[in-house]
């Protein structure tokens, strides 16, 4: 394991998917390749106990819809440096609204390219270019839906 997560005390693997809070379906939007902060966020919902399906970079729209389909996750967080990416983003939005596909779980952007004046993606819940904001979101509403579906 790298340095730099033994010092932060993050680990990978969350143990048994029973005892996970959720799942984050997480990639990188299309014609973007940074991965840097995907990748830490990745690791710390992990050392929180949250399943995390990484779909890498440069992830088409189609791969997204494909993945919420499939794995049903409880949160959907894109990753997005490139500014020439929004498009992207907003057709991802769309497509998602379109299939029905945002009920019940949240959709969360992060990156240098978030900017609540500039972004203006109605379907997205969340939006934040801090690390600590982003982990903290995801967090307590895995926490609120848990407990929710526990009562």
């Amino acid at each position: 394991m790298p340095k730099i997560f033994l010092a932060a005390n993050l680990k990978q693997g969350t143990g048994p998917a029973d005892k996970s809070l959720g799942t984050v379906l997480f990639g990188t939007i299309f014609d973007d390749i940074h991965d840097i902060g995907k990748d830490l966020m990745i690791d710390a919902l992990e050392n929180r106990s949250i399943h995390v399906i990484d779909l890498g970079v440069d992830v088409r729209v189609s791969k997204f819809v494909e993945a919420v389909k499939r794995h049903q996750p409880d949160i959907i967080a894109v990753s997005c440096v490139m500014t020439n990416s929004i498009p992207y983003l907003q057709e991802l939005g769309k497509a998602l609204e379109a299939e029905n596909l945002l009920a019940n779980r949240r959709f969360l952007l992060g990156g240098a390219v978030v900017n609540q004046d500039y972004v203006k993606i109605p379907q997205i819940d969340f939006m934040t270019n801090n690390f600590y904001e982003g982990i903290q979101y995801c967090e307590v509403y895995l926490k609120a839906k848990k407990g929710a579906m526990e009562v």
